[in-house]
């Protein structure tokens, strides 16, 4: 019997294998992948009054994620990466749809993220809007058996609710366990309803309580102090208000935060200036260690993600960038005011 050569064989498999890998190449997935994104410098970014921000004395970078969607052979192929996460991606939304959304995102971000920072100036912005929406009630929260999504709150005690601002205002002025009257619409019925309010996971000096929802301000307008542009390129997503809150805040105030240092942040804002969770941030973080920043600033909800990514990748001939978890604007703003010796205690450790 005549053997068929080795070399044949091992052609045979790689022809199979190449053959298989082109198959599963073509094969589309519900997966994305995550990949980091190089920061980018904050700096030259931002204009007030048409006029160039003034330079921070060290680098604020804001920072994305790439995202693209991935096949099956990617799909197990990215897994080597542990840079690289999957998650899955929403079935009804086509891609060009989600990028529209991103960029709607970013763009209101800045809005919010100026007028969380002239607050914290001095020279408020003014803001407008047909009242409060709840778009979510959390489960556990005070007002999970009394509003419902879809409602409006026209008011809170004797006072008129015309923004998300003002119901969030009213609940963060007074203590834990009191009993406030909202004078809600439902269904085109207007109605009285009572909650107790409930400390926040968080508390700090403007916020010390909630109820427990999410808001939207219908017709939102926000009239700034001054006019302000914020260059952001391709990026996409409200990830960035944490960083040109703080830059506008840097560029306007005599008040220097970078001090020399390079810092990165991320985190969504809400007209109150808290700072919200954010998705890739571990990518985030993986970046900012590559980056070779000194500080990364981050939601408090996702600074143990953070230390982690950067623990996996940072060598011990490397300095590891140092993650600090931030509840507020203002508290970032405070924070960067230490003195190192002070400032090392707010960091988040591994």
């Amino acid at each position: 019997m005549r053997r068929t050569p080795r070399w044949t064989i091992v052609l045979l498999a790689i022809l199979l294998l190449a053959g298989a890998g082109s198959i599963l190449a073509l094969i589309p997935t519900q997966y994305v992948a995550l990949e980091p994104h190089h920061p980018i410098n904050l700096a030259g970014r931002v204009r007030i009054n048409s006029k160039p921000a003034v330079p921070l004395h060290g680098q604020l970078y804001f920072v994305g994620v790439e995202q693209r969607r991935v096949s099956l052979l990617q799909k197990w192929l990215v897994r080597l990466d542990p840079a690289v996460s999957l998650e899955l991606s929403p079935q009804t939304m086509s891609e060009h749809h989600e990028q529209q959304i991103d960029r709607l995102a970013i763009e209101s971000s800045k809005d919010v993220a100026a007028a969380v920072a002239f607050d914290l100036l001095g020279t408020p912005a003014r803001i407008t809007g047909s009242g409060a929406l709840v778009t979510g009630v959390d489960p556990k929260g005070p007002a999970h058996t009394v509003l419902r999504r879809g409602d409006y709150i026209m008011g809170v005690g004797d006072s008129t609710v015309h923004t998300s601002v003002d119901v969030a205002a009213a609940v963060a002025a007074v203590a834990p366990g009191t009993k406030l009257r909202f004078r809600i619409r439902r269904h085109h019925r207007i109605q009285n309803v009572t909650i107790a309010t409930a400390a926040p996971p968080h508390p700090d000096a403007t916020h010390r309580s909630r109820i427990g929802i999410g808001l939207n301000t219908p017709d939102l307008k926000i009239h700034l102090p001054k006019s302000v542009t914020i260059r952001t390129g391709a990026v996409g997503g409200p990830s960035a208000g944490l960083p040109f809150s703080l830059g506008i805040f840097d560029a306007e105030s005599p008040i220097d935060l970078m001090r020399g240092r390079y810092i990165v942040a991320t985190g969504a804002l809400t007209l109150e200036g808290q700072v919200l969770p954010i998705g890739g941030v571990r990518q985030k973080a993986i970046s900012a260690q590559n980056q070779g920043v000194h500080i990364m600033l981050v939601p408090t909800a996702n600074a143990a993600d953070a230390v982690r990514a950067i623990s996996d990748v940072c060598r011990h001939h490397t300095a590891c960038v140092s993650v600090l978890p931030v509840a507020t604007v203002a508290d970032a703003v405070k924070y960067l005011q230490l003195p190192d010796s002070e400032l090392a205690s707010k960091f988040a450790k591994p």
